[in-house]
């Protein structure tokens, strides 16, 4: 059984591209289903890490089996290899109705992808739904894995297995993994989409969520004195020669390191000279800035004048004018 991790980048391109769909029917319509492909790479000998996805239509071909548009399967492998080369195509996915499961159509556009991939994986979203297979964490250096249930997200990821002579799907386990990058993003559009809805709890949101981001500070800053105080509690011990207290020349270097960076310690008056400076000279580039700026404002306006009343701007020149 392959290992499969799946990024939370491929759940919001098929989202996106499944409601993009759906916008565009009349009220009461059924949303047709959207497919595409999953971009990744291998990262272990059976390990599959699903980066993207990208779009790509299908239809009946000649011979009435369904298949993907070949040119443009082709169009848009060639476009994402230019930015992501590494990453092939792993597998493909599809939407359907809540409680679906894979038919024999399905199966055929999973075989029109042996070119691409010995054994591709099979995503099946099911928007509405809360339905999916679950998935077992693991630990990365660089990446983040969040272990998801059965009841977390409206997705399944499948293998083709073959049995006698039999091709089926059966589902598989996958990992959610992350990274800093997009757990960020991440955070961010989610927070965007819960302001953007409006109505009138729209304010409180948003006071929560700055009082959230107060209260990480918060936390922050309370782990940050609390790491600074073992810090100044042990050179403390070290200066009074305690028997406890072992002196390790790489630790003093780095207080030492740490406090020359710090210009306001053991010397408030001329931090505060500093300071002071510092703001006078930021408050007269701030000044001459705009005076500047109001200079060519003027000047424009003079020109504009000059050309518009040429008779008036030659008897202010006489006089000393513009």
């Amino acid at each position: 059984m392959e290992a499969y991790k799946l990024h939370p980048l491929v759940l919001i391109n098929v989202s996106d591209h499944h409601t993009r769909v759906a916008a565009q029917l009349p009220p009461g319509a059924a949303p047709p289903r959207v497919t595409g492909c999953l971009l990744g790479h291998r990262t272990g000998a059976r390990e599959i890490e699903i980066c993207t996805s990208f779009e790509v239509p299908h239809a009946p071909d000649a011979t009435g089996a369904v298949s993907f548009d070949a040119p443009a399967l082709a169009a848009q492998q060639a476009r994402y290899k230019q930015v992501f080369p590494a990453f092939d195509v792993v597998g493909w996915y599809a939407t359907a109705a809540a409680e679906a499961r894979p038919d024999a159509e399905h199966l055929r556009l999973h075989r029109s992808l042996a070119h691409l991939d010995e054994n591709p994986a099979f995503a099946l979203f099911t928007p509405g739904s809360s339905s999916g297979s679950s998935a077992a964490a693991a630990k990365e250096p660089t990446t983040s894995t969040t272990k998801t249930t059965a009841s977390t997200l409206p997705i399944t990821l499948y293998e083709s297995v073959v049995r006698a002579t039999e091709t089926r799907f059966e589902p598989v386990e996958y990992t959610l993994a992350t990274s800093e990058a997009e757990r960020v993003a991440v955070d961010d559009a989610a927070r965007s989409a819960s302001l953007g809805r409006g109505g009138p709890g729209r304010e409180r949101e948003a006071s929560e969520g700055y009082l959230a981001h107060l209260r990480g500070l918060a936390s922050a800053l309370e782990m940050l004195e609390g790491r600074v105080s073992v810090l100044v509690e042990y050179l403390k011990a070290v200066e009074r020669g305690d028997s406890n207290a072992r002196v390790d020349r790489a630790t003093l270097r780095a207080a030492a390191r740490l406090a020359k960076t710090l210009p306001a310690e053991g010397g408030g008056a001329r931090f505060r000279a500093g300071h002071d400076a510092d703001v006078a000279d930021a408050m007269l580039v701030a000044h001459m800035g705009a005076v500047t700026k109001g200079m060519a404002e003027f000047e424009g306006f003079a020109r504009r004048f000059s050309a518009s009343h040429p008779e008036k701007s030659a008897r202010a020149h006489r006089r000393g004018g513009f």
